[in-house]
């Protein structure tokens, strides 16, 4: 038996999203593929028009995650979703837009929520930096759809893309235990 799972990476600026077929015939041995990936950027404007607040523009961000993400899960159709949910701030303006990450979290029905320590364990380096997430999973998955760019004739990992990916497809694997239990 297949399933598909979402797997999600929220932030602000960027969310990234892995779909993975998993094949639970054995479900103390599943079988992962990821068979897409897609990064929602958004970006602030750079000049605002007179009258639009950085709140006003902070909405049209959201919006457009939140977009992003509900696409995905018509286009996609996965049985399950799992995001990896953000915590703890250093500033202001980060206290602000993790809350809008968490709202846009909240909107999604049946949410499995794994925190960043379980993300980062999947690797079996529970300190893991973006560097070595982005190395575990193209490691794991080198046939998925990775974003790549050619620098002097040759095809490289696109690093700031890859980051978000490569934990959208650790959450997969953190939150996989929860939906096997429900099987």
């Amino acid at each position: 038996m297949k399933i598909k799972v979402l797997g999600i990476d929220a932030a602000f600026s960027n969310v990234g999203l892995a779909l993975a077929s998993i094949d639970i015939t054995d479900p103390a041995h599943p079988v992962i593929e990821i068979t897409d990936l897609k990064l929602i950027h958004t970006e602030g404007a750079k000049k605002r028009p007179k009258g639009v607040s950085k709140s006003a523009d902070d909405m049209r961000r959201a919006r457009e995650a939140l977009k992003g993400i509900q696409d995905a899960i018509r286009d996609w159709a996965p049985d399950h979703v799992i995001a990896e949910v953000p915590f703890g701030s250093q500033s202001a303006r980060s206290a602000w837009t993790l809350g809008i990450a968490l709202g846009i979290l909240a909107s999604i029905p049946n949410l499995i929520e794994v925190n960043p320590r379980q993300v980062k364990a999947v690797t079996g380096e529970p300190h893991a930096d973006k560097d070595w997430m982005i190395d575990w999973a193209i490691n794991k998955y080198p046939n998925a759809p990775w974003a790549m760019r050619k620098l002097k004739g040759e095809m490289v990992q696109i690093a700031s893309t890859n980051e978000h990916l490569a934990d959208a497809t650790a959450a997969i694997h953190a939150g996989l235990k929860t939906i096997l239990t429900t099987v």
